[in-house]
């Protein structure tokens, strides 16, 4: 059993090699649960992360409410920013083409390309 300790019932996603990703609504950062039960804070996001995904490099992204914008965390833990249009996105999924798209507090639909 993997079992982490938070605060808000937090989004969750899990990569192929069955590691799990937590988004911290109030502490703005993702934790990796290993599949050894270790977890540990994979990286720092922007504002509210609601949403969270992560592609097959191991990157992870999350949809942050309070500031408008989807963070990319690297597999090394490195943060970058990606603006999106709209408000408030809420939820974040990944295409097997590198595209982010996100759904905004109004039920919209938005594509975004993640860049490098």
């Amino acid at each position: 059993m993997v079992a982490s300790r938070v605060m808000v019932f937090p989004p969750i996603a899990i990569d192929r090699r069955g590691n799990v990703y937590t988004a911290n609504y109030k502490g703005n950062s993702v934790t990796k649960i290993s599949v050894d039960g270790i977890g540990n804070t994979l990286g720092t996001t922007d504002l509210l992360p609601r949403g969270i995904a992560v592609d097959s490099a191991g990157n992870v992204y999350t949809a942050n409410s309070g500031s408008t914008t989807v963070t990319r965390i690297t597999a090394s833990g490195n943060s970058s920013i990606i603006p999106t249009p709209g408000t408030s996105p809420r939820a974040v999924a990944l295409d097997g083409r590198g595209s982010v798209f996100v759904s905004d507090n109004s039920g919209i639909v938005i594509k975004i390309t993640a860049r490098e």
